[in-house]
């Protein structure tokens, strides 16, 4: 009896020390890299996008946002159009509906409605030049279609 007991604590003893080796193993496999900084400074910086995220609020739809740009527009005296033909820009390639349109001015005005409108119609500007005096600036509107 004595010897099954003692052949029993033996095979328990192997047991323990292979554990042991493998969990050791295993644990230095999972190591943390010692950068700690850089991986607070990104989880920090998602956190700042997050919350920029949080405070932005829904998008308002497309015809909004057109008559918002079209009257600020027409309040610094600037021609806007519309590119019936790029409905669908091939410049801007973000998920959100989108359209294409133009503005064309003197310089002053046309910086100063686009200062304006900065916080108030989300804009990607795309392509800005100056043709006799006038600038001359291609942009997509974003918004929610109706």
């Amino acid at each position: 009896m004595t010897e099954r007991w003692s052949t029993l604590i033996a095979i328990l003893v192997v047991l323990a020390l292979i554990s042991g080796y493998v969990v050791y193993n295993r644990e230095q496999e999972r190591r943390l890299p010692r950068d700690f900084k850089s991986i607070e400074l990104k989880i920090t910086k998602q956190k700042k996008l997050l919350t920029k995220l949080k405070q932005a609020g829904d998008l308002a739809t497309l015809p909004s946002n057109w008559a918002k740009l079209r009257s600020t527009a027409d309040l610094f005296g600037i021609e806007s159009k519309e590119k019936k033909q790029a409905r669908r820009s091939a410049t801007y390639k973000g998920k959100a509906d989108h359209w294409q349109g133009e503005l064309r001015g003197p310089m002053q005005p046309l910086l100063s409605s686009l200062k304006l409108m900065e916080g108030k119609v989300p804009l990607y500007y795309h392509q800005i030049r100056s043709t006799a005096g006038d600038l001359v600036l291609e942009f997509t509107v974003v918004g929610v279609e109706e």
